[in-house]
């Protein structure tokens, strides 16, 4: 009777360990299953924040209407005899807060919209018509609508010999151009350094004249952005060497 009873206990507190035992197991099953949670919440958190800070705001500046501009290395030194508007929208050769965001190519895509986008390189400028605003590393998104731009660079290409030697070739001299605020007058000249060339212009409005007489690089194109009816002139001066980079507006 008593083995009887003693292995009815045994048989009892077995289940019962057993029965502990895959409590156990369940709590720490738990316990992993939170910790993975945890995990997958706190990367998809980091993914969300860094995608945000890729997109965010990184500098927002304001039109300034310019009269004359005076020379400073790298800024377009302007001298304005019309009754045309001219107005810097952003300028990181006088403005030390600015972003340098001129890489080694300068690839400027530009795209219709309100606001209008310049994308150049890893930044992207939103030009509304009351203020700038640059986003660092932005999302690329389907853009349908291009902006035809006028580029202008070193104004030289090479050529290679048949005797493996090579050649440069500058194309210089005027070309015109008909714009909605006057006759550009480009004149590409020679010099500058390896990524960065000479080329002022000027244009020609009711017969005064509007010069841009130190420019590096050159982008510019028309657009009407306030929808008035009339497309304004924008002109990207730019120096690759040195990540400089002024964009402005004439109306």
């Amino acid at each position: 009777m008593k083995v009887k009873i003693l292995g009815f206990l045994i048989l009892i507190l077995s289940r019962i360990t057993v029965l502990n035992y895959c409590s156990i197991l369940q709590q720490i099953n738990q316990q992993k299953m939170n910790i993975i949670k945890s995990v997958i919440i706190i990367s998809i958190s980091t993914i969300i924040c860094s995608c945000t800070q890729k997109n965010s705001i990184s500098y927002t500046c304001f039109p300034e209407l310019l009269v004359n501009d005076s020379d400073n290395f790298a800024n377009a030194v302007i001298t304005n005899n019309t009754l045309l508007d001219v107005y810097c929208l952003f300028n990181n050769i006088t403005d030390s807060l600015a972003p340098k965001i001129i890489g080694d190519h300068a690839n400027i895509r530009v795209f219709e919209g309100n606001p209008l986008k310049i994308y150049i390189d890893e930044s992207c400028l939103l030009v509304f018509p009351d203020r700038l605003e640059i986003k660092e590393k932005p999302t690329l998104l389907i853009e349908k609508k291009v902006i035809d731009t006028h580029v202008f660079t070193t104004n030289r290409s090479m050529q290679k010999l048949p005797d493996g030697t090579s050649k440069v070739n500058y194309d210089l001299g005027k070309k015109y151009f008909q714009t909605d605020v006057g006759t550009l007058e480009l004149k590409r000249e020679s010099g500058g350094c390896d990524d960065t060339g000479k080329n002022p212009f000027e244009i020609q409005h009711n017969g005064n004249s509007l010069m841009f007489t130190n420019i590096g690089n050159l982008c510019f194109f028309e657009y009407d952005l306030d929808k008035n009816g009339k497309k304004e002139l924008f002109v990207l001066n730019y120096h690759i060497c040195a990540s400089y980079l002024a964009l402005y507006k004439i109306e």
